[in-house]
């Protein structure tokens, strides 16, 4: 310590302030480039970013609705809801009522229909309506072209409530 002390005071004044110029630039520098800039870059990034991240927040928070809407379908789904019941209410509520032939129960609460050709857009409702009213879903669905445009043969659909296993 004593050597640099004596090699200071050995300096003029004029070589003391060019080093202590020196110094503080290298100071102003190495803080620009190590906290300044990096600082200004991430906050330049997060600004950008948190339009987008917002938007995400706004989502997660619809999807978290649905997904307890949905929780709750299942729910009364096990509740003890009548799974033909609402079948058979629902095909009457959209004018579907006619084209059952027939329900058949089968083993695992699932229920396998019967119908008449359909409308291909009135089908796909009413599996719409069933998903979203009554918690039930497709498990199996074969269609064919129906005798007359926009028609359909179902020639397997196969239903079952989303609260059974």
């Amino acid at each position: 310590m004593n050597s640099l002390l004596a090699a200071w005071n050995a300096r003029t004044s004029r070589e003391r302030n060019a080093m202590m110029m020196g110094g503080v630039a290298v100071a102003v520098l190495l803080f620009y480039g190590f906290a300044w800039e990096p600082l200004r870059r991430d906050y330049t990034r997060l600004r950008e970013s948190l339009p987008h991240a917002r938007s995400q927040a706004a989502d997660f928070g619809q999807k978290a609705a649905e997904a307890k809407r949905l929780q709750g379908l299942v729910q009364n789904a096990r509740r003890g809801a009548n799974p033909r019941a609402s079948v058979e209410a629902s095909a009457e509520q959209l004018g579907l009522k006619r084209e059952i032939k027939q329900i058949v129960e089968v083993p695992g609460g699932r229920l396998q229909l019967e119908l008449d050709p359909v409308p291909y857009d009135k089908l796909i409702r009413w599996i719409g309506v069933l998903a979203t009213t009554a918690a039930i879903g497709v498990e199996s669905l074969e269609l064919r072209l129906g005798p007359s445009p926009g028609t359909v043969l179902v020639e397997t659909l196969v239903l079952r409530g989303y609260g059974t296993s």
